[in-house]
């Protein structure tokens, strides 16, 4: 009896083993269906972090297993399972990205300040986020897979390119009516607090989002950047060498050196850009000097007029004595005075001569 006990435990132990390693294949079954269920049916963000977890298991036991009968068969379905789940996942964010972006685009047209702008971007964002950053996170967490890192990068690229899409024709609409309405160095200061503001607000919004996607962040700042320069630089070009050394000391003490040094942290990729717009300042301003050089140095030519000396010195002082007199700023030629009165430089000698015996 007790040899039966032992025997019919032994079967029992046995039977759950097997049990509970069809549970793993059946978790395999599961999963498959919830991907079905779900392509038809658009999912919640805790349905895929659910789901997330599913696949983490499968895929354990599946290594753990290599060994059973037909594991390979099994692989090759789990394999198919979790690239189908990661591109439902892929199509859930992008989904949702891109919705938000329709919706903010239209929020913003009706928006009738700047700080109404600012509050509808926040709160909207903040929204997507709620739904979004959860499952972020557990993709994050998993990073060290490829599979999971590419689908890192794709969702990345996703947020940068909406954001671009959506933010990039404001600031280009906003530097137009600087460069139109203002001066040069007015449009390079307002360049400046529009993408200062700008990288306060996309540091911001990011962080709802990932824990880390600084080079997603440098590119999309790098490109508004270059809206501004596509804006300035057509100006630049154009000016004077007044206003080109004005704005110089602009870039140089206003911009680069109070402006974007007080957050370096956050202006790094936007600063080449003025660096880039002050070389492109200086390498105008040595052209038009050296065409003054060439043109207005090189090529004069002297006319018998500007030849005339000394007469021209001593008309210009004769000219000067008359103004210091009281003759006002007109150009008086006093010889030519002297000359209609019928006196010349001699007759102007005896003439003193003369006064002098009187006033004897």
């Amino acid at each position: 009896c007790d040899i039966i006990m032992r025997e019919k435990a032994g079967l029992v132990a046995f039977v759950d083993s097997i049990e509970e390693k069809l549970r793993a294949y059946d978790q395999l079954s599961v999963v498959e269906g919830k991907v079905d269920r779900f392509m038809e049916k658009n999912p919640l963000h805790n349905d895929l972090v659910v789901l997330l977890g599913n696949l983490d298991e499968c895929s354990l036991f599946i290594q753990q297993s290599s060994d059973y009968h037909k594991s390979e068969v099994y692989r090759a379905q789990f394999q198919q399972i979790f690239s189908r789940a990661l591109a439902l996942i892929k199509l859930f964010v992008v989904s949702n990205i891109r919705s938000n972006t329709s919706s903010l685009a239209r929020q913003i047209q009706s928006a009738s300040d700047k700080d109404n702008y600012h509050h509808v971007v926040t709160t909207t964002m903040r929204r997507l986020s709620s739904s979004l950053r959860p499952l972020f996170q557990e993709i994050e967490r998993r990073g060290r897979a490829d599979s999971y890192s590419n689908l890192l990068v794709d969702c990345q690229y996703t947020y940068f390119n909406e954001r671009r899409r959506l933010v990039a024709p404001l600031l280009s609409e906003q530097m137009e009516k600087a460069v139109s309405s203002s001066p040069l160095k007015e449009a390079v200061r307002t360049a400046c607090q529009v993408l200062v503001h700008t990288a306060q607000t996309e540091y911001q919004l990011v962080s709802l989002f990932f824990h880390s996607a600084h080079q997603g962040l440098e590119d999309l700042l790098s490109s508004f950047a270059a809206v501004a320069y596509d804006h300035i630089r057509p100006v630049v070009i154009k000016s004077s060498l007044d206003v080109l050394c004005s704005v110089a000391l602009v870039i140089q003490s206003e911009v680069m050196h109070e402006q974007l040094a007080r957050r370096k942290d956050i202006t790094a990729p936007i600063a080449p850009m003025f660096q880039r717009i002050l070389q492109d300042v200086q390498e105008r301003l040595v052209f038009l000097v050296l065409m003054f050089i060439r043109n207005d140095i090189g090529g004069y030519v002297p006319t018998p007029h500007d030849l005339a000396y000394p007469e021209r010195l001593r008309g210009s002082r004769a000219t000067a004595k008359w103004e210091g007199f009281g003759g006002g700023s007109g150009a008086i030629d006093i010889a030519e005075l002297n000359k209609q009165n019928g006196h010349g430089p001699k007759q102007n000698g005896e003439s003193k001569g003369k006064e002098k015996e009187e006033d004897g």
